[in-house]
């Protein structure tokens, strides 16, 4: 190859790693079902994830597809501590919620509540340039509804770096397990 060749190469793998990934989240929790739907796009067309989650008396139960779903023990969740300084380099751009409630004193008690807290939390995410909707609806229904779509980016660097250290970690755990049994 040329050098004009290799310069346009690695000029395309410099770009691409640094070249902004957006993903939204979606999320719907129904109080009716008792389940929590959720979908992961990329750049709001190509779907990478979706399925559903709910509560078990073993764990919270996560579905990604029709005939297998993954356990997750309460226990574990509860001595699991998350580590958010791995999700540095993801940024949240933009959230919209809406949550819909009964017309009843406690649904209408809870939309106060969610109006106000909505506020609060708008106010932040705005004055740091992030665009945040918040609704609130009340309905016949006697349930609570919650709807959420949260776009994230980041960069492939971001990805390559986290997966770099996760697998360190996993190799530290693994050879300090190796010396433990031997």
């Amino acid at each position: 190859m040329d050098g004009p060749t290799i310069f346009a190469l690695s000029a395309g793998m410099l770009l691409l790693l640094f070249c902004p990934i957006s993903v939204t989240a979606y999320m719907h929790l129904d109080g009716r079902s008792r389940k929590l739907q959720f979908a992961a796009r990329l750049y709001n067309s190509l779907l990478l994830a979706g399925g559903y989650s709910e509560a078990r008396a073993e764990g919270i139960a996560v579905h990604l597809s029709r005939k297998k779903a993954l356990i997750l023990p309460y226990g574990q969740m509860l001595k699991a501590r998350p580590d958010f300084n791995k999700l540095r380099g993801f940024h949240i751009r933009e959230i919209g919620a809406v949550a819909e409630t009964g017309t009843s004193t406690a649904g209408i008690l809870l939309a106060a509540v969610l109006l106000t807290a909505g506020s609060a939390v708008g106010k932040i995410f705005r004055a740091k340039g992030r665009a945040y909707r918040c609704d609130v609806l009340l309905s016949s229904a006697h349930h609570l509804s919650f709807a959420a779509q949260i776009k994230i980016a980041f960069d492939l660097m971001t990805v390559l770096v986290l997966v770099v250290k996760l697998a360190l970690e996993a190799l530290i755990v693994w050879i300090e397990h190796k010396k433990s049994t031997t």
